[in-house]
C-alpha cells in the first residue's frame, strides 16, 4: 500500500505545507510499520495455535493451502475454534502429524530417589569418633 511521496513537489509548496506534507508521510511510514508488526503478531499467534494440535505449526498454512485471514474473528484476531477445527481435519487425514510426546522410562535417572541401602560415608565416620 504504497502512496505517492508529495516532497518531489516541495519547490512549489509553501513551508507550511511541505511541513503538513512531510508529517503525512510519516504518519503513513509508520502506519505501515504498525500494520506490519500486527500481521507478524498474528501469524506468531497462529502458530502458537497450531502447535497445540501439529508437530509443525507451518503445516496448518501450507498443506490446507488457507491464509492467515482465513482464521481472524470479526474483531481482527485469530480465532482459536476455527484453528483448531482446521488441525483436527489436517489431523484426520494425516495422523503421524500430531506432535509426538517422548517415550520416557522413569526408572532411569527420572524416578523418585530410594532411602539408602546400607550405611553411608557418614554414619562411618561418626562410628568411628565415638569409640
Amino acid at each position: 500500500m504504497t502512496e505517492p511521496s508529495h516532497n518531489d513537489q516541495a519547490e512549489d509548496n509553501p513551508p507550511e505545507q511541505e511541513r503538513w506534507r512531510a508529517e503525512l508521510d510519516e504518519a503513513r511510514a509508520e502506519r505501515d510499520a504498525l500494520a506490519d508488526l500486527v500481521s507478524r503478531m498474528r501469524g506468531r499467534e497462529l502458530e502458537r495455535l497450531a502447535a497445540q494440535h501439529l508437530a509443525v505449526p507451518g503445516d496448518l498454512l501450507a498443506l490446507t493451502g488457507t491464509a492467515l485471514g482465513d482464521y481472524l474473528d470479526d474483531a481482527g484476531d485469530i480465532d482459536p475454534a476455527k484453528v483448531q477445527g482446521t488441525a483436527r481435519g489436517v489431523l484426520a487425514s494425516r495422523p503421524g502429524l500430531a506432535p509426538q510426546t517422548p517415550a520416557t522410562d522413569r526408572t532411569q535417572g527420572h524416578g523418585t530417589p530410594t532411602a539408602p541401602s546400607g550405611p553411608d560415608w557418614g554414619a562411618l565416620l561418626a562410628s568411628g569418633t565415638t569409640g
